[in-house]
């Protein structure tokens, strides 16, 4: 895919390469999903060791959101972060926002706030939340459905997305913690 796009850019072809670059970006997801998948693991297993780096914002949700139609409002910032952890938990929700919101118009939004922490002006808290246009034909997440959802006990249902294995919500949190 990559070597036909990159023929597109040299003037080779004069194809609508949207579908193609969708495609590429699925198979950088699907690679990116390969490597979480040894972070999910470690961090069952109490072994995952937390990586802080230098990130730019911008440039971690491009590289997160890339083919996909996801409206971003985040700041033109540098942050240290654990970009591994970061993405494990908002992969996860943008994959939610998708799988169980609106079947044909999702609007899925990310967004994500910097705020010192107070009383270490050095350190700052990200704030990231992923909103998206409810499905129609099941009932709305409640902080009670999460509750049941985190301890393992809440029930498949005819709502309940038919793809959905509930266990990334488990390990987002658990990777927040």
């Amino acid at each position: 895919v990559e070597l036909f796009l990159e023929g597109l850019e040299a003037g080779t072809g004069a194809i609508d390469e949207t579908h193609l670059q969708k495609a590429a970006a699925s198979l950088w997801r699907g690679m990116r999903s390969c490597r979480n998948r040894q972070a999910y693991l470690n961090l069952v297993a109490g072994k995952y060791c937390i990586a802080l780096q230098s990130t730019h914002l911008t440039k971690f949700v491009e590289e997160l959101t890339v083919g996909r139609n996801v409206r971003v409002d985040v700041p033109d910032e540098v942050v240290c972060i654990d970009e591994r952890l970061c993405n494990l938990i908002l992969d996860n929700a943008l994959s939610n926002a998708f799988k169980h919101g609106h079947p044909k118009h999702p609007d899925v939004q990310l967004s994500i706030q910097v705020s010192q922490c107070i009383p270490s002006p050095d350190k700052a808290q990200l704030t990231a939340t992923v909103t998206n246009v409810s499905h129609p034909a099941r009932p709305a997440v409640t902080p009670e459905y999460v509750a049941k959802v985190l301890a393992g006990e809440a029930q498949l249902g005819p709502t309940t997305s038919a793809i959905s294995d509930r266990i990334g919500l488990q390990h987002s949190f658990m990777a927040a913690e």
